[in-house]
């Protein structure tokens, strides 16, 4: 199968569900299988960098913040902005995130 569009990172994939950051400001749900488009969404204009994929959520660093979507809708639930911004991707374990700002301070929070 073929997606257009212009990529840009590294998707991510849970349970057959690709998470796939694009340039133009979305992020996209693809069946892993078939190519099936399952959702797309506007997360802002700069572009997404390489998310993570929980049972519940997609966590996809913006540059500015980092963004919590609901991984079966694509609908944002919340923002993570400490002033600085995240570039890298976030790491999920045990029911916590960890991401590290550009500011160089690492969080964690529950993800549940």
């Amino acid at each position: 199968w073929l997606v257009r569009g212009e990529g840009f990172g590294t998707p991510c994939e849970l349970q057959g569900q690709l998470y796939v950051p694009q340039s133009e400001g979305y992020v996209w749900s693809i069946e892993a299988a078939t190519g099936k488009k399952v959702w797309r969404v506007r997360v802002e204009d700069q572009t997404p960098r390489t998310p993570v994929a929980s049972y519940r959520y997609v966590l996809a660093p913006l540059g500015g913040s980092l963004i919590v979507l609901d991984r079966t809708t694509g609908r944002p639930i919340t923002r993570v902005d400490d002033m600085y911004g995240f570039s890298a991707t976030p790491e999920l374990a045990w029911g916590m995130v960890y991401a590290q700002a550009n500011s160089g301070m690492i969080y964690a929070f529950g993800l549940y």
